[in-house]
């Protein structure tokens, strides 16, 4: 079974790599002091310019636009909603008057041009020409790719976080939006489950659509046990053969419930123990998935 340490340590772990320093000096890119500034005076950090990856911010931006329905949502977490200029179709919007900037997809390019924020995020790579004319335009780009962990969904809030309240304010903006989901993956922790288990996606012909350990979604539910799909080659699978597999646990998302929970129980008996729970929340993954971890959390100690 996966072991999550405490959040806070990823978050601590995390800023101290991006973070900047402002004090010292610098030699061939690297930050630092001289055992005489230290010794005249403490460190002071400045807020500005922050770094991560290869993303340098000289201030925080007045306005950001987002393609995305879970970076929408973060910032809004962060406390940001009144700072986002416009939104994805997918999004909610923080505000009824919110304007809409096309789909990840299909990003209305003219409609972000003519809003004209300081930053556009999101997860789904734009056509370089579109990248060109939004520079032109003055308007910042960042591609923050869907994350594949919780970890990097940690990641991810610092990053932004960062982006917005600077080296001074972030962490505690990030640990604050982190408090529940954090707390949800500890409680799941302190139980100890190492259960198997397989998750059921969806339906297709003649069989079903289920988790092979690509992405978010295994990661956060092998805190519970292993996945027995894990690796597997085909996401599709027979009814045959999910009718042969022997897991403890079967999450089945929420959406099969009225159409296909007699056929899933019949598939599999009284044992395994079928558990329903939001597949889609993991495709837009943000803290929210607190929920969906504590649920199962609740009916795996009951």
């Amino acid at each position: 079974m996966k072991k999550y340490r405490l959040v806070s340590i990823i978050i601590a772990a995390a800023l101290t790599l991006t973070a900047l320093c402002s004090c010292g000096r610098t030699i061939d890119g690297e930050q630092v002091t001289s055992a005489t500034e230290a010794a005249d005076s403490p460190p002071v950090r400045e807020a500005y310019p922050v770094s991560f990856d290869s993303e340098t911010f000289e201030s925080s931006p007045a306005s950001v636009a987002s393609l995305s329905p879970a970076l929408t949502e973060i910032l809004c977490e962060l406390g940001l909603a009144d700072r986002i200029a416009g939104v994805s179709s997918y999004c909610e919007k923080p505000r009824d008057d919110t304007p809409e900037i096309g789909s990840p997809a299909f990003p209305d390019i003219d409609g972000i041009i003519e809003l004209s924020p300081e930053l556009l995020i999101t997860q789904s790579p734009l056509a370089s020409t579109d990248v060109v004319r939004l520079k032109q335009a003055g308007i910042r780009t960042l591609y923050l790719p869907v994350p594949s962990s919780f970890a990097y969904l940690c990641e991810e809030y610092i990053r932004i976080s960062l982006i917005f309240y600077g080296n001074v304010d972030s962490r505690g903006m990030a640990e604050a939006a982190l408090a529940g989901i954090e707390a949800s993956m500890l409680e799941a922790q302190s139980l100890e489950a190492d259960i198997s288990f397989i998750c059921v996606r969806g339906t297709s012909d003649g069989g079903y659509i289920v988790d092979v350990g690509e992405g978010i979604e295994n990661d956060m539910l092998s805190v519970y046990g292993e996945n027995l799909l894990l690796g597997r080659e085909s996401a599709f699978i027979s009814e045959e053969e999910l009718g042969e597999l022997e897991p403890d646990v079967i999450f089945a998302d929420i959406g099969l419930m009225d159409e296909y929970e007699d056929e899933l129980e019949e598939l599999t008996g009284s044992d395994p123990e079928l558990i329903y729970i939001d597949c889609q929340a993991f495709e837009r993954p943000s803290s929210n998935l607190s929920g969906v971890i504590f649920g199962i959390t609740t009916v795996l100690a009951g």
